[in-house]
């Protein structure tokens, strides 16, 4: 069996010969390079007789392939080579490796592509080439869209680009690129057939009426009936633009205008990108869309409809220029006003309202902000607003808490946080027991316990200080290893509180954590406690779920 496979291996190479040699006699190639490609070829195709073909020797070897390709070519062109006489063998040599590979990766997408790629940029045996990538990847409509633009832009024959589109669409009707491609072909082909209509006069694309959209009317009926595409919405957009394209469109774009606002009334969504869409296309200007949009979302009266009204003001408003930024600020605002009047206001305008109104040193910021806090007492964002914008911070945390009683405690910890870092100086140790109590992160233990060590009368009101904070795990590596860096400036006067931390630290992370026995055992030895070292070494290898980065630590200690 081996004997049968290497001699089809030298049967390949023999019959790649003669280009090789061809390009070697034509001096495009030398003669180290044409013993170095045989090589080449020779290794991969033993590679591939391994029972693991892996696709990725494939794909290395048509690369290699490819790049010779690229350079005989580029030659030939340096050279003035106009032709060479077997050159079609080498691609006929490329084209069976991408054979074998599909033969082995039926529906692998990146190789067929690949393998249309090549055969189109050296017009090598395309149709066939489509035709076979199509009834092997019948459900794949990239590859049915590759195929008509190749028949419609190189072959220049429309007419087999539609019966393509038209087969691909049979099989996978739900395919909404498939659809877009059809309608965008005979869009082209009615707009080519008025030109051929009209070649004797002087073609006027906007004032000559001789236009046949019969085909793409059907089109449109079509995607409106089909179960797969009716509430496509984005489609029907990317229908209406590609129309904006092409003259005389109108009752068109009235076909998909209707459809939309008939099927997808209760969508504010759509109903936005409709107004948008009509408004731009007949060139009306920002105030008077806005004002469209204001009297939809008055008639709707949605959240979400008031977002994208107060979104598109907003835009106005960043993209005016200084003559109109004042009417576009008023604009805005009334927006807002109209959203908060109907009880539509959701908390992202609210906070966008505000930056508006800070940005632009508006008078009405204070008490717009104190007002949206008093109904929206839970929000996080307001309430950090509230205290960033307050002269006595300490007061109005105090509310703050107070208003934010039935908070839900999941939130304390992003809460204390961002309180904690607004108040900066201003904390104080009672601050900072509150945000433990509460359930803050560690970053906020570690800044307590630093706080406390920077405040602190004496080390007794630190130990109490520390004692509170550890009572209420769960308490981080972090934390542990930063107040035991504190205490070990002055190990000997503070050796019990030491001693006690690393047990609590040990305790808490002694199965996963080998610097807490490694510090206790060094802590014990500037002791002399040799008999406490051992213990602490014996229990640690017991302890730990890994063991050899504490016997590696532990050897340079003993």
């Amino acid at each position: 069996m081996e004997s049968i496979q290497v001699l089809k291996i030298t049967q390949i190479l023999e019959k790649a010969a003669p280009s090789l040699n061809e390009c070697r006699y034509a001096d495009i190639l030398s003669d180290a390079e044409v013993s170095k490609i045989i090589q080449t070829r020779q290794d991969y195709e033993y590679k591939l007789l391994s029972t693991n073909k892996e696709l990725d020797i494939y794909l290395k070897y048509i690369q290699f392939e490819l790049n010779l390709l690229l350079l005989i070519s580029t030659r030939r062109r340096r050279k003035s080579i106009t032709r060479v006489y077997r050159f079609y063998e080498m691609l006929s040599h490329t084209q069976s490796i991408f054979r074998r590979a599909l033969g082995k990766w039926k529906s692998n997408i990146r190789l067929w592509k690949s393998f249309i790629d090549f055969s189109v940029q050296y017009q090598y045996q395309v149709e066939s080439i489509f035709e076979l990538a199509v009834k092997r990847n019948p459900t794949n409509p990239d590859i049915w869209i590759l195929c008509a633009k190749w028949h419609a832009e190189f072959n220049n024959n429309t007419q087999s680009a539609r019966n393509i589109l038209q087969r691909g669409i049979k099989l996978i009707k739900e395919s909404r690129t498939l659809w877009y491609e059809f309608f965008k072909l005979e869009l082209m082909m009615s707009l080519a057939e008025a030109k051929k209509i009209n070649e004797d006069e002087e073609f006027d694309e906007q004032t000559n009426a001789q236009y046949d959209y019969e085909i793409p009317t059907m089109i449109l009926n079509e995607v409106q009936t089909l179960k797969a595409l009716k509430d496509d919405a984005d489609l029907r957009f990317d229908l209406l633009n590609l129309l904006c394209d092409y003259p005389k469109t109108q009752h068109l774009q009235n076909i998909l205008l209707d459809d939309l606002s008939k099927n997808f009334r209760q969508d504010e969504s759509v109903i936005y990108r409709c107004v948008i869409f009509g408004h731009v296309k007949y060139g009306h200007s920002q105030e008077s869309t806005l004002e469209a949009l204001c009297q939809v979302a008055r008639s709707i009266s949605t959240p979400l409809m008031y977002e994208h009204c107060a979104q598109f003001a907003k835009d106005c408003f960043n993209n005016a220029n200084s003559n109109n930024k004042k009417s576009c600020f008023d604009q805005l605002i009334n927006v807002y006003v109209q959203a908060h009047s109907c009880s539509c206001m959701t908390i992202n305008m609210i906070l966008d309202h505000l930056n508006i109104l800070h940005v632009c040193n508006d008078k009405s910021y204070q008490k717009v902000l104190d007002d949206t806090f008093n109904q929206h007492p839970h929000d996080l964002k307001l309430a950090m607003l509230q205290l960033e914008n307050s002269k006595d911070k300490k007061a109005t945390l105090k509310q703050i808490i107070k208003m934010r009683q039935d908070a839900p405690r999941k939130e304390a910890a992003e809460f204390w946080t961002n309180a904690l870092q607004r108040l900066g100086d201003e904390a104080d140790i009672l601050d900072y027991k509150k945000a433990v109590i509460d359930g803050c992160d560690e970053n906020v233990k570690i800044a307590f316990f630093n706080h406390a060590a920077k405040h602190s009368d004496d080390i007794k009101a630190l130990n109490e200080n520390v004692e509170f904070l550890l009572t209420y795990p769960p308490n981080s590596v972090a934390l542990y290893k930063t107040i035991i860096k504190h205490y070990s400036k002055d190990w000997k006067e503070n050796f019990e509180k030491l001693n006690q931390l690393y047990r609590r630290a040990i305790g808490e992370h002694g199965v996963n954590n080998e610097d807490f026995w490694i510090g206790h055992i060094m802590l014990m030895k500037r002791k002399g406690d040799l008999n406490k070292v051992h213990h602490l070494y014996t229990q640690a290898t017991k302890t730990l779920a890994k063991l050899d980065g504490f016997i590696e630590k532990y050897d340079l200690i003993k």
